[in-house]
C-alpha cells in the first residue's frame, strides 16, 4: 500500500510540484491550498504524512501544526518553507512539528525526511495496535481456546513485571507477536524493541535440514562442538525444553562443562507437563548409587512455570562443589 502524504501550501504551483515528484516516488499524494480545507480533510481521510508551509492565510502552519498534533496525534507534520531562521525552525518543532525543511526543496532531503516520518508512523500505528491486543485479547487476536486464554493472561500478567520473560514456541506460532504485546503493555513501551534472531548452526545440519532462512544472524560453523562453544559464549544461562537426544546431549555436555569449571551459568530444566521428571529421578538415582556427587545436583534447576523459571536463574548462585578428582599432589 502506497504511503498517503497530505501536501498544504497555499501556493497552487508548489501543491503541483510536490505531487508530480512525490507521485512520481510512490506516494499518493492529496494537496490542499488553505490549512482549513487540510483540517478538513484530515477529518475524513487518514494520512501517514502531512507537508504544510508555514506562512498561510487565515490559519498559519504553526495554528495548523496544533491543531493536527490535537486531534491526530500519530500523523508526523514536516515543515516545508520559506522561513529560513532558526526562529522558525524552534517555532514549528516548539509547536509538535516531526522534522523541518526550508525552500528551495532539496528533493534527497524530502525523501530522506518522509521515509523517516513514515518508518515512524508505522511504528507508532504497530504499538497502538499491539496494545489494544493485549488489553482486549478475545476480540483484537485469533483464539478463542483455553490455552490461548491461558496464554493471553499470562502476557496480562508478565507486561507490568520487570522479570525477564522467555516466550517459547514452534516457527510460526506469533512468539514475536506475543514479545511485542508484552512490550507494548510493559513500563517500557515508550522505549524501542528490537528484535534479533541469531542462530549458530553445523554445516552438517544445514546440509541435511536447511537453514532458517528470516534469521538476523546465522553463524555457521563446522562442527557440532563448535555450535556449543559458540552458543555457551553468547548466552548468560541455558534452558533446556523438551526434546530428542540433541537436546539431552547439549544438556548433559552444559552440565559437565561447569564441572569442569568452564563455565558457572545457570542452567534450568523447563519442565514442560512433567517431561523432565523421568531424567530427574534417574539422576537423583545415580548420586544415590554414588556416581554423582549429590552437591552436583545443584547444577540444574526444574521449574514448570516460566516466570518461576526466570526468577530461579535470576537469583541463582553458583555452588560450591566438593572435590571430584585427585588433587596432582595425590596422583
Amino acid at each position: 500500500m502506497k504511503n498517503r502524504i497530505l501536501v498544504v501550501d497555499d501556493d497552487q504551483d508548489t501543491c503541483d510540484l510536490m505531487e508530480a515528484s512525490l507521485s512520481r516516488q510512490g506516494f499518493d499524494v492529496t494537496t490542499r491550498t488553505s490549512a482549513l480545507s487540510a483540517l478538513a480533510e484530515i477529518a475524513t481521510r487518514t494520512f501517514d504524512v502531512v507537508l504544510t508551509d508555514l506562512g498561510m492565510g487565515e490559519m498559519d502552519g504553526l495554528a495548523l501544526i496544533e491543531r493536527i498534533i490535537g486531534t491526530t496525534p500519530d500523523v508526523p507534520v514536516i515543515v516545508v518553507t520559506g522561513q529560513s531562521t532558526m526562529g522558525a525552525a524552534i517555532s514549528a518543532l516548539q509547536a509538535g512539528a516531526y522534522d523541518f525543511l526550508t525552500k528551495p526543496i532539496d528533493n534527497k532531503l524530502l525523501l530522506l525526511a518522509l521515509g523517516r516520518a513514515t518508518r515512524h508512523h508505522s511504528l507508532v500505528q504497530e504499538v497502538k495496535q499491539l496494545r489494544e491486543a493485549v488489553a482486549s485479547p478475545s476480540t483484537s487476536l485469533v483464539g478463542e481456546s483455553e490455552a490461548m486464554k491461558r496464554v493471553l493472561d499470562l502476557v496480562s500478567r508478565v507486561s507490568t513485571s520487570n522479570a525477564s520473560v522467555l516466550v517459547v514456541g514452534e516457527t510460526g506460532t506469533g512468539k514475536e507477536l506475543i514479545a511485542r504485546a508484552i512490550h507494548a503493555n510493559s513500563p517500557r513501551h515508550a522505549a524501542p524493541f528490537v528484535a534479533i534472531n541469531c542462530a549458530a548452526i553445523p554445516q552438517a545440519l544445514v546440509d541435511k535440514e536447511g537453514a532458517h532462512a528470516h534469521l538476523t544472524e546465522l553463524v555457521v560453523v563446522a562442527t557440532m562442538h563448535e555450535r556449543k562453544a559458540k552458543m555457551s559464549d553468547l548466552a548468560d544461562a541455558f534452558i533446556a525444553l523438551p526434546g530428542g537426544f540433541g537436546t539431552l546431549e547439549e544438556l548433559f555436555e552444559v552440565i559437565t562443562w561447569a564441572q569442569l569449571g568452564i563455565h558457572q551459568k545457570p542452567l534450568g530444566l523447563f519442565d514442560v507437563e512433567g517431561y523432565w521428571d523421568p531424567l530427574v529421578r534417574f539422576i537423583d538415582h545415580a548420586i544415590e548409587e554414588g556416581f554423582v556427587p549429590s552437591d552436583q545436583r545443584a547444577l540444574f534447576l526444574v521449574e514448570r512455570d516460566p516466570l518461576a523459571m526466570l526468577d530461579a536463574l535470576a537469583s541463582y548462585d553458583f555452588p560450591v562443589l566438593g572435590r571430584k578428582w585427585a588433587a596432582p599432589e595425590e596422583r
